[in-house]
């Protein structure tokens, strides 16, 4: 723990210690001296909060590590909703980084192949890095979070991110590359764990439908931007614009989260009349307890196959287009623009209907039988898979047969929506 989280808890406890103490004063005395009491109590906390501040408050813009004691003296649910709706875009934005990150260079498979002097194994191998290593760290980054702060974390990983990225662009081998989209995956991955946690704290149950669709756009717009950006950066500026762009874009999400983020971490009172205190760093695979949770390992097991399939397609849809097809690396770029059109609508019509049929059930049952599953409707999750399963189908039947490639696209429209 650093030395300013330690002044932080040392501190509160000093003042809970004071304001127990107090509490443990004569009866007669305090019947007596009822308001020399509570203006004891009031001169003690304004000095020991003033002396905190000093310590540990926000004095400065950069000073990211601080904490803005002002806004964490209101729920984050109680957040203007304007401040609302800048950390929803800051966190939509944010998750745009993974999946951008993943399929940018697609585009350019060919190009770094030849530049770097591997083969089509070891070329698909910096996906495969890089999607493994976005799967597994988020456990890790959520244990910080819960311990340090979320916006802390945040600001600290895309750090490692910006770092990872400024030198895959300055690869000169495949094996540098590789290593270094480990880093760059590491940074990422964080918004992928924790960016739920955050628009859970900030929005009520009856929002967070539209809220999470919106937070979810990013990692289905993502796949389809990335390969449209990276295939026109690759034609005009060659491979190396396509990691520049991603570290650029890095940096203005670290920007974003500096001055439009609050932390919206929140820690309960240890006792009854105390200040929170801080929590202590757990153990990140404790998190894994929870799938002794059928509920839960279904709903894991449901977005893991999806993404399943749909990386099974996006591995391969760029060499399809660009060897059977013969297309550019721009227009190929281009042709994932109906599978992120699919995935945006099924999204938002999927988090509209997910609050509808929610806030229809809680009015229904009342107040003290609400559950989360409330939102969850099988007629919905059938259509969904049952589209799906017709998309990839057809898709598939296309490429097979070799019919114009504007079928197999109609078809692709379906497969996330």
């Amino acid at each position: 723990m650093s030395s300013i989280d330690k002044d932080e808890t040392t501190i509160i406890t000093e003042l809970n210690e004071k304001i127990i103490s107090i509490d443990h004063i004569d009866d007669s005395i305090r019947h007596s001296h009822t308001n020399k009491k509570e203006d004891f109590i009031h001169q003690h906390h304004q000095e020991i909060m003033s002396s905190t501040k000093e310590k540990v408050s926000r004095q400065h813009w950069w000073q990211f590590w601080k904490v803005d004691l002002e806004q964490m003296a209101m729920k984050p649910i109680d957040f203007p909703r304007r401040t609302k709706r800048l950390i929803l875009m800051t966190i939509a934005l944010a998750t745009l980084i993974a999946p951008i990150s993943t399929t940018i260079y697609m585009p350019a498979l060919v190009t770094i192949q030849t530049a770097l002097n591997t083969d089509d194994t070891t070329m698909n191998a910096t996906l495969s890095a890089f999607t493994f290593t976005i799967a597994v760290c988020p456990i890790f980054w959520s244990a910080l979070g819960d311990a340090y702060g979320r916006r802390r974390v945040y600001l600290i990983s895309f750090i490692i991110y910006i770092f990872g990225s400024v030198c895959c662009a300055l690869s000169v081998n495949i094996g540098m590359f590789i290593a270094f989209r480990i880093v760059s995956a590491i940074g990422s991955s964080s918004v992928m764990s924790m960016g739920a946690g955050t628009i859970a704290d900030v929005f009520a149950p009856s929002e967070r439908g539209r809220a999470f669709a919106m937070y979810a756009t990013g990692p289905l717009l993502g796949p389809a931007l990335g390969p449209i950006i990276g295939g026109y950066l690759n034609l005009g500026l060659g491979w190396r614009s396509d990691l520049a762009f991603v570290a650029i874009y890095g940096v203005i999400i670290w920007l974003c989260i500096l001055f439009f983020l609050p932390e919206t971490t929140r820690y309960p009172p240890a006792l009854p009349g105390q200040l929170p205190l801080k929590r202590s760093l757990k153990n990140p695979f404790s998190a894994l307890m929870y799938f002794k949770y059928t509920n839960i390992w279904l709903s894991i097991a449901y977005t893991g196959l999806s993404f399943l399939f749909f990386y099974m397609v996006n591995t391969t849809f760029t060499r399809t287009l660009t060897v059977q097809y013969r297309l550019s690396t721009g227009t190929v770029g281009l042709c994932y623009l109906p599978l992120a059109g699919g995935a945006i609508v099924g999204n938002q019509i999927g988090g509209r209907l997910s609050d509808r049929i929610y806030n229809r059930r809680v009015a229904a049952a009342g107040e003290n039988q609400i559950y989360p599953e409330m939102r969850i409707s099988g007629i919905v999750i059938a259509l969904s898979v049952g589209l799906a399963c017709c998309g990839y189908v057809a898709y598939g039947w296309c490429i097979t047969k070799n019919v114009h490639y504007a079928f197999a696209l109609v078809a692709i429209f379906f497969c996330k929506y």
